[in-house]
């Protein structure tokens, strides 16, 4: 977000500003649109913006962002690394909670409508074999409401701040914060929310540096160019419309060569976006000789 106050203060101040990582999606630039005059006068106090990709710039540039002050870095999220320590913590938290041999599918940043679609999609999937779902709704103030739900269709349902394994469960409830990217580490394949219900998507890429196979919705516009990335690449399947999804996912894990694959394409694509966070501190140390 950008905040104009804060952004002239600064600028009277004599400091340097840099807006890092920057996206801009088409609704969001139709929005800065609609108060042109206010968006002008706030990009005029940005000494430069750093891109995730060109077509971001594009719409800057239509906002009226200065040719000058815009640079095309690429994505930091690709610069992610997994840890040989998390990679460690997610095996053995895997044999903790994970029967032998059990899949394990995780529905992240989830958002309303979307754990209802994964509720039906498992009950489906259920039919054919068996599997835990790890359920991470995206705000904390979802979390009962989305126990109490999942309690009332008639699941087995562990809550993660409850602790230990405490029997068979269908549902892992993952109702803290912080451990979305160790679990990525427990599972087979990887649901990405916000993205059947029309939020934008979230970040897919923590989960493709786990090597992970993607499915996601199609409302994809907050990443469309790691989305667009790993969908050519072969790492993401875009599903079209809720009745989709239980087909897809047990197709998937009826794949285990597919899902390989998928994996393999995701963690390349990963390596062949690299780089950016050393483009952005390039320019922190241009605007920083610039006094």
């Amino acid at each position: 977000e950008l905040w104009p106050n804060l952004l002239h203060i600064a600028r009277g101040r004599g400091c340097r500003t840099l807006l890092a990582n920057a996206r801009l999606s088409e609704r969001s630039a139709r929005g800065y649109a609609r108060v042109g005059a206010l968006t002008r006068r706030m990009f005029a106090d940005l000494d430069l913006v750093a891109c995730q990709g060109a077509e971001d710039a594009r719409r800057y540039a239509a906002l009226g962002l200065p040719a000058a002050a815009s640079r095309t870095t690429g994505n930091i999220k690709f610069d992610l690394a997994i840890e040989s320590e998390l990679r460690t913590a997610a095996r053995a938290l895997r044999e903790e909670i994970v029967p032998a041999g059990q899949p394990v599918i995780i529905g992240a940043s989830t958002h309303p409508g979307e754990d209802e679609q994964l509720l039906d999609a498992l009950r489906r999937l259920r039919r054919q074999r068996d599997c835990l779902l790890v359920l991470a709704p995206r705000h904390p103030e979802r979390f009962e409401p989305v126990y109490r739900r999942c309690i009332a269709d008639g699941w087995r349902v562990r809550r993660r701040t409850a602790g230990g394994q405490g029997g068979a469960v269908d549902i892992l409830l993952l109702d803290n914060l912080g451990e979305l990217g160790l679990f990525y580490g427990v599972a087979e394949l990887a649901f990405i929310g916000g993205s059947l219900v029309e939020r934008g998507g979230h970040n897919m890429l923590e989960a493709a540096a786990w090597g992970l196979p993607l499915v996601c919705g199609p409302h994809l516009y907050n990443f469309r160019h790691a989305a667009d990335a790993l969908a050519g690449a072969g790492a993401l399947e875009v599903i079209e419309a809720a009745d989709e999804l239980a087909p897809c996912l047990i197709a998937l894990l009826a794949d285990p060569g597919r899902r390989a694959a998928m994996g393999r394409s995701a963690e390349r694509v990963m390596r062949e976006n690299r780089g950016a966070t050393r483009e952005v501190l390039g320019l922190v140390e241009e605007l920083l000789r610039a006094g």
